[in-house]
């Protein structure tokens, strides 16, 4: 039943305050709530996004980008997930070197989905393996640490090693699916908890356990609270402390039987039972979650990536939040399936195609 219940957390991985004329904060001893209504609060802000580079990487021979770490402007290092390959290239992504591979020895992987950036330090998180790899620069092997249960990623959020670890436990003949952010040592032994989410699951046998949505700022951890109705997002610092809640309306958007048949077939493709297909469509009921992925940029500025219906069409846009304020939205000329990765002061959004870079602008405190 382990096995089964990584597998299917491997593969859904994938799948996976004021305003105009009024603002709500409420501050408590341990937090402020900000109540934005769903109003930008300044659509004058200006935030230029500038594209600089697209590069496909599929005509460069990579198969499947997933992750992106950068040391150095200069020192980029690509995973490729199906051949479980690092290219290190430069900032135009020349291929400078390429290092890991397929396989169980040392610096090699059999599931790799995750790399990051640790100081001067390459780290690639092998789920299959309950591993991470250590690399230097130029992409020699250092070490590698072993890790219980599962680990979907780790990142340097203020000088600390912080992670998402992911584990399920029995109780009283009850199955829950437990996600808990951490502190790690360099050997990925917990120092201290940030927050728990747990969750029952009916049956164990094709339950799909959903990872929570998170982003992560110079010394914050966020994280989205589903709801259907509203938008709410807890920050945390790193004792394990809501600092901060940021509450807004969020669209919803039905299920309509054309995408639901589009889904299905999708899923009978990667030869799912019908009983897994229907919990990835319909676990939350026939109202989808409109928020996607949240993250945090170099100013602070937190990303929403919210979903609304326009002439039958879903269009993806960016809520941007400063300080909890609901600033405006930007759109970025990006297909609407992609995802975003801030590093080193730049964006870099991943298609299947191709990697598209924009930079933005440093903000004055």
């Amino acid at each position: 039943m382990k096995n089964l219940f990584y597998k299917i957390l491997i593969f859904t991985f994938f799948i996976q305050v004021i305003s105009c004329s009024k603002n709500n904060t409420n501050s408590t001893y341990d937090q402020t709530v900000i109540n934005n209504n769903g109003e930008p609060a300044d659509p004058a802000f200006k935030y230029e996004i500038t594209e600089v580079l697209r590069y496909d990487y599929r005509e460069n021979g990579i198969m499947s980008v997933k992750g992106i770490a950068a040391v150095s402007p200069d020192d980029i290092y690509l995973l490729d997930s199906r051949t479980c390959t690092v290219f290190h290239t430069d900032a135009q992504f020349n291929k400078i070197n390429s290092f890991g591979g397929k396989g169980q020895g040392p610096g090699e992987f059999e599931v790799s989905y995750n790399i990051t950036a640790i100081g001067d330090t390459v780290t690639v998180i092998d789920d299959q393996l309950r591993r991470v790899s250590f690399f230097d620069r130029s992409g020699n092997f250092i070490r590698s640490a072993g890790f219980t249960g599962s680990l979907s990623w780790i990142r340097y959020v203020g000088g600390n090693i912080v992670g998402l670890g992911i584990s399920n436990e029995t109780v009283d003949e009850k199955y829950y699916g437990i996600q808990n952010i951490n502190i790690y040592d360099s050997d990925l032994n917990i120092i201290s908890p940030i927050c728990e989410r747990r969750n029952f699951i009916k049956n164990p046998s094709v339950s799909v356990l959903k990872l929570i949505i998170t982003a992560t700022g110079k010394n914050r951890i966020y994280l989205y609270e589903k709801s259907k109705k509203d938008i709410s997002i807890l920050a945390y610092d790193l004792t394990g402390k809501v600092i901060q809640t940021i509450k807004d309306r969020s669209p919803s958007i039905d299920i309509s039987s054309e995408e639901i048949k589009e889904l299905t077939d999708k899923y009978k493709s990667y030869n799912l039972a019908p009983e897994v297909i229907d919990e990835i469509i319909f676990g939350e009921g026939k109202t989808k979650n409109t928020v996607r992925y949240i993250y945090a940029d170099k100013n602070g500025i937190l990303w929403v990536l919210k979903t609304y219906r326009n002439e039958g069409k879903e269009n993806p846009v960016y809520s941007i939040y400063k300080d909890g304020i609901y600033l405006k939205d930007i759109t970025l000329p990006i297909p609407a399936d992609h995802k975003l990765f801030f590093e080193n002061g730049r964006i870099y959004a991943f298609t299947d195609q191709e990697i598209i870079v924009f930079d933005y602008p440093e903000l004055q405190e």
